[in-house]
């Protein structure tokens, strides 16, 4: 499985890398996240300016664990002087090309309601879904402290469920999750 890993937080983001542990174990994970934090620029693009790209080096942490025994898969990672949008773009239409599926996140902080309209997160996932990929946009509900390891389990399970049976047509999942263990969080409600 070939996945893109993007989001609004920048390319150093703890959340970003909670979902490369998560994604690794499921495919072959291509991170092409902005530079710099982005958040509130919903799905703008850089229309009249050339955009810079970095290959970035992946954490040793992450590094060290390709090939063991977890059967994780290789990551590449790109930086990229724009928005969240700008980086799904670029990923698609150039860096990495067809993908099984988009991911936006591991975003801090809710993307609910009218949110959605600013978010970056969103903003970088709604490029991946209008380019017909199945996509996920996935949050966690705090800003301060954030705790990143049940949306990763949920996005592991997720992506496995995608990878043995891929969806008939494209489909954007939005994906809020607490701030809380995996043990204390009691369901899941699906809502419109």
């Amino acid at each position: 499985m070939k996945i893109l890993l993007t989001n609004d937080d920048g390319i150093r983001a703890p959340g970003l890398w909670a979902a490369v542990e998560a994604l690794r174990k499921v495919g072959e994970v291509f991170v092409v996240a902005p530079d710099r934090e982005q958040s509130g620029v919903g799905a703008s693009l850089t229309l009249h300016s050339s955009l810079k790209v970095s290959q970035e080096p992946v954490p040793d942490s992450i590094n060290t664990a390709q090939g063991n025994e977890n059967g994780a898969y290789p990551v590449t990672a790109y930086s990229v002087q724009g928005t969240p949008g700008d980086a799904c773009v670029l990923a698609l239409e150039n860096l990495v090309g067809t993908v099984d599926l988009v991911v936006s996140g591991i975003n801090s902080g809710s993307n609910l309601g009218w949110d959605v309209m600013v978010s970056g997160t969103f903003g970088a996932a709604i490029q991946g879904y209008v380019r017909g990929f199945p996509t996920i946009a996935i949050s966690v509900g705090s800003v301060n402290n954030p705790q990143f390891a049940a949306a990763s389990q949920l996005l592991e399970m997720m992506s496995q469920r995608f990878r043995d049976e891929a969806p008939a047509s494209s489909l954007f999942l939005n994906i809020n999750i607490p701030s809380q263990p995996a043990d204390r969080i009691k369901g899941l409600r699906v809502t419109q």
